[in-house]
């Protein structure tokens, strides 16, 4: 690779779920020097990056990190696009429209990506439907009732309660708000957009990097 002047710039947009800021990107910048010394572009003691604070982005939560010029690559600055703070406060409501809107549908008009969460959400209404059908058949639904009243009561049932409520609204709520324009979500979707493209036209009009590289993480 000709060595240049300028530098390359890598943007991160991290996952789904409750993220801090920077783990995933030093989680990411770590692979990516660890990748280089195992292909022995690098030296195992060597220091390949840094970080300090992101001027670019507006977020001074997030920081910028920089991996040295190496013998196939130029100065690389790493930095993430956060979002995670504009999901807040979801609820059952919606989870609850954008499951619907997707298993309500006819399986030929769902996109070879989407088609796996189809698929994983109808099994899961039909395995809960199954097995409530089935106590109903064999107990009544009276007894259901009162066994899943005693069942809530426990420090069991409660462990258990807090994770999946954690799981629903941490992961599976990200993705149906962020992927659902409905009323509620059209805001929040709107701020992230802008903020990415801003960041990206921000880099791209400092005049100091050659090329800007976006890099997808889930969403």
């Amino acid at each position: 690779m000709n060595p240049t002047k300028k530098k390359q710039a890598v943007v991160l947009i991290h996952g789904i779920g409750e993220q801090r800021p920077i783990l995933t990107l030093r989680s990411f910048v770590e692979s990516v020097a660890s990748a280089l010394k195992s292909r022995n572009l690098a030296r195992e003691t060597e220091v390949l990056f840094w970080d300090k604070p992101d001027t670019d982005s507006g977020n001074y939560e997030t920081r910028k990190m920089t991996m040295r010029q190496g013998r196939n690559h130029p100065t690389t600055d790493f930095f993430e696009f956060y979002w995670a703070h504009h999901m807040r406060n979801t609820n059952y409501a919606h989870i609850k429209d954008w499951v619907q809107r997707v298993i309500l549908r006819r399986p030929g008009s769902i996109s070879k990506r989407l088609l796996p969460v189809f698929i994983f959400l109808w099994i899961i209404t039909l395995a809960v439907a199954g097995l409530f059908g089935f106590f109903a058949y064999k107990h009544g639904f009276s007894d259901i009732f009162e066994k899943i009243a005693t069942i809530s009561s426990g420090l069991v049932a409660t462990a258990i309660l807090a994770f999946f409520t954690k799981l629903l609204f941490s992961y599976l709520g990200d993705a149906a708000r962020y992927l659902d324009p409905s009323p509620g979500n059209i805001l929040e979707r709107k701020n992230i957009r802008l903020e990415g493209l801003s960041l990206l036209k921000k880099l791209h009009e400092s005049g100091k990097y050659d090329r800007v590289i976006v890099v997808g993480h889930s969403l």
